[in-house]
């Protein structure tokens, strides 16, 4: 099965995301791969989306945010491109006022989760903004701060308009934010970019060893399809012995007994379960912060096989 890799662009309004993402059409373009672009625009009319060339396909999410109240248009979208050309690579610009996390959410619908590859989430930060934040409401301080904390490589921009004091202090900040992060200075988004047509982002630790974007990934995501129905307890208890780095958890499940598949929303340490009308496919994903994939793909499998004990305990009373 194919995959689709996935590329996500965040960042403040006005910080250059479009900037970017024209560089990376560009960089596809050389590499001869089919590219699929989703814009996402609070209002009803995209002004970026006219500033990209023809090359790549392009959708466009108009009139509210991915990471609110157009996630089911997201996974519709996403869905709708593997079905229709399959692309390589699928880049989302998400709006300045778009969190990361919610947007990887969107993005690893169950339905979709088996067909996308997260490869990297893109911050693009305004140097001079970034610097003045403290003069934004709190509410959009905390934003811009979150977008930088849960992206995998941060791009400074504008760096031309502070000084090199300025510049010096804009990534020790970031870096203090984000110490796993890889980051790259810009001006007009021109940087380095690696053999692949990516930014060459480094860490901030080691200046001189350049990190590629899914080496970086902090937040990371998992699919687990069940081959058998699950025992109700035994599943409810396994959600609530989830480490804390588990943000989310999202899917459909059968339980063992009962006819209907049930929708799993886990999010901040509270599971809700809901009755679905739909027999769907029992998958679920996991979103986190450094997965151990390795450890929750065996703690499932253990799920599973309690599960059939458990069945079998019954039938022998």
């Amino acid at each position: 099965m194919k995959e689709m890799e996935i590329y996500i662009l965040t960042g403040f309004l006005g910080s250059g995301k479009t900037t970017l993402l024209q560089k990376l059409l560009e960089k596809e373009k050389n590499r001869d791969r089919k590219v699929a672009v989703i814009m996402n625009e609070l209002g009803s009319y995209s002004v970026d989306s006219k500033l990209l060339g023809k090359e790549a396909t392009l959708r466009e999410l108009l009139k509210g945010c991915i990471c609110c109240t157009l996630k089911d248009e997201m996974e519709n979208e996403i869905l709708s491109l593997y079905q229709s050309s399959q692309p390589d690579v699928i880049y989302i610009e998400a709006t300045g006022i778009a969190h990361p996390l919610e947007i990887l959410d969107a993005c690893t619908s169950p339905i979709i989760a088996p067909y996308v590859q997260i490869k990297a989430i893109y911050c693009v930060v305004d140097a001079a903004r970034w610097l003045n934040r403290k003069l934004l409401n709190a509410n959009i301080r905390l934003l811009l701060e979150e977008q930088v904390m849960y992206s995998s490589n941060i791009i400074i921009n504008k760096i031309d308009i502070v000084t090199d004091d300025e510049r010096t202090r804009v990534r020790e900040e970031i870096a203090g934010k984000n110490p796993g992060a890889a980051i790259l200075e810009t001006t007009f988004s021109n940087g380095e970019f690696d053999e692949y047509g990516k930014p060459l982002c480094r860490p901030a630790a080691a200046e001189h060893t350049p990190a590629h974007a899914a080496h970086q990934l902090k937040m990371l995501t998992m699919t687990y399809q069940f081959s058998v129905e699950l025992n109700k307890q035994a599943f409810l208890s396994w959600l609530s012995d989830l480490p804390g780095n588990v943000l989310r958890v999202k899917g459909f499940v059968r339980f063992h007994g009962e006819k209907s598949t049930y929708l799993i929303q886990y999010a901040y340490g509270i599971p809700v379960i809901e009755k679905m009308p739909l027999s769907l496919r029992d998958t679920i994903v996991i979103i986190g912060s450094n997965l151990q994939k390795d450890v929750h793909k065996i703690e499932l499998k253990k799920l599973e096989k309690k599960s059939l004990d458990i069945r079998g305990n019954d039938r022998r009373i």
